[in-house]
């Protein structure tokens, strides 16, 4: 974004909320906007969520960030949405997803917590019950009280975040089905 113009201290409403001054500030420098699905939340309808983007988003403007892995890991067939936005790709991810890790995943919760591991995840989630029963801010501070998070949650370098990453995992890791996260994500957004 520097090279379009920005300084990097513009955060979120202050970037162009109109697509076309965004692209003209892009296209300076060759970069064009790009959207992309995601589906991080175990959200389960990502061909309908991307068609109602593309339909609501000008393609002079707004382009897609096409990611297989995404598709793939939602059962949906990521050659069907090629097929249809082919002229509005303009950058894809090309993943390989390991379907019997999916399968795991879809059926509920298959982590088998030590006691300790279970005791620091529902201490976490009590911490931040009783910051947002009491109107805290639990962005831009440090929550001392983390839990333990799977291996396979971690990154490397640990980030220097407040701890609300692994309160949040923490709270799926206690919900029993992808499903019922699922609804739990819905309900807040």
């Amino acid at each position: 974004m520097a090279l379009a113009g920005f300084t990097g201290s513009e955060v979120g409403n202050k970037y162009p909320k109109n697509p076309e001054v965004l692209k003209k500030a892009l296209s300076l420098r060759g970069i064009e906007i790009c959207n992309q699905w995601f589906s991080s939340l175990l959200l389960t309808k990502p061909f309908a969520e991307v068609e109602r983007m593309m339909e609501h988003t000008d393609p002079e403007y707004v382009n897609l960030l096409f990611d297989t892995g995404h598709f793939a890991y939602c059962g949906e067939d990521p050659l069907e949405m090629v097929g249809k936005y082919v002229g509005r790709i303009k950058h894809v991810h090309l993943k390989d997803i390991r379907p019997e890790v999916v399968e795991k995943v879809k059926k509920g919760n298959f982590v088998n917590p030590s006691q300790k591991m279970f005791a620091s995840w529902v201490q976490a989630v009590s911490v931040l019950r009783n910051m947002c029963a009491h109107n805290s801010r639990i962005y831009n501070r440090t929550i001392h009280t983390t839990p333990e998070i799977l291996d396979t949650d971690k990154v490397i370098p640990s980030p220097a975040h407040n701890g609300l990453y692994q309160i949040l995992l923490a709270m799926k890791y206690l919900k029993s089905s992808a499903g019922e996260w699922s609804l739990f994500v819905e309900e807040l957004v």
